[in-house]
């Protein structure tokens, strides 16, 4: 069975339950942006001095929750996980 980088999978999805602060919607991984930003539309979010795009924690916590509760709306590729 290949589980391809299911270790690297859970250790950004274990990264973002424990987040103290923000995050740039950058900052997420690639693989969970679009599922993110699914769960996120239509909320308020703020930007840093850069310019870019904030998550608070709060939500990355909710959205975290929606994952272990219900999964995921999109498809995450675990064969090709972090390749890009």
């Amino acid at each position: 069975m290949n589980i391809g980088n299911f270790d690297a999978f859970t250790a950004d999805l274990g990264r973002l339950m424990r987040l103290s602060s923000p995050i740039a919607l950058s900052e997420i991984p690639v693989a969970f942006r679009e599922d993110v930003v699914s769960f996120i539309a239509g909320q308020t979010l703020v930007k840093n001095a850069e310019g870019q795009l904030l998550v608070s924690e709060k939500t990355i916590r909710r959205w975290t929750k929606k994952i272990l509760e219900r999964g995921f709306d999109y498809e995450i590729d675990l064969k090709t996980y972090g390749n890009k």
